[in-house]
């Protein structure tokens, strides 16, 4: 079962912990925002962090710590092998149907 981070859904926490932290923006017109140890996540899918921010204007850094629940998923390109194999023989069956039609008529 996979982890739902930002809209996607990851094979597993590993994956979904590197999206989250790719996702971190590090730099912008407020300030410098960088991690201040590696983010962990556990088992359950809840991810801890701890952010520094220095804005540019001064070198008052803030720091934050918190946790955020990813939820579970499970991962889209199994279960579309469901839907196409059922689209493959719909489309089967309404080639074939069409053919008999067309056979009939002439």
């Amino acid at each position: 079962m996979g982890r739902v981070w930002n809209g996607s859904c990851y094979q597993d926490e590993a994956s979904a912990l590197a999206a989250f932290t790719r996702d971190l923006a590090t730099g912008s017109a407020a300030g410098i925002t960088t991690f201040t140890a590696a983010p962990t996540i556990s088992g359950s899918g809840l991810i801890t962090w701890s952010i520094s921010h220095r804005p540019l204007t001064s070198n008052a850094a803030t720091t934050r710590t918190g946790s955020t629940q990813l939820l579970s998923c499970t991962d889209g390109s199994m279960d579309q092998w469901s839907v196409q194999s059922l689209l493959v023989v719909v489309a089967i069956l309404f080639a074939g149907l069409l053919g008999f039609r067309t056979g009939y008529r002439a």
